[in-house]
């Protein structure tokens, strides 16, 4: 198997850092952090995600995007979201 390469190993350094801050990220956090640019670091972390390096742990809505983004989190390192009351007397009344 090939050795990781200089902006993998950037990005998952990030994500780990930014995961010791007790939270998760997305993919343009992860790739700030790592100062990377956005088009590869996009792809990087899908690719990441899809081997199993990073695990999405939920969605967030932030204020530069118009539709909610993927929160990943390092494998093994992912804490689950709780919901919130609402969403818990939402499933109650199911």
């Amino acid at each position: 198997m090939r050795p990781q390469g200089e902006i993998r190993r950037a990005l998952s350094e990030a994500a780990k850092a930014l995961k010791a801050e007790q939270r998760n990220a997305t993919w343009r956090d992860i790739a700030q952090r790592a100062c990377v640019g956005l088009l590869v670091a996009r792809r990087t972390v899908e690719n990441m995600a899809r081997a199993g390096e990073l695990q999405a742990v939920g969605r967030v809505t932030v204020a530069h995007s118009s539709r909610p983004m993927v929160d990943y989190a390092p494998r093994g390192m992912a804490c689950v979201q709780t919901p919130g009351l609402d969403g818990l007397m939402r499933a109650w009344s199911r």
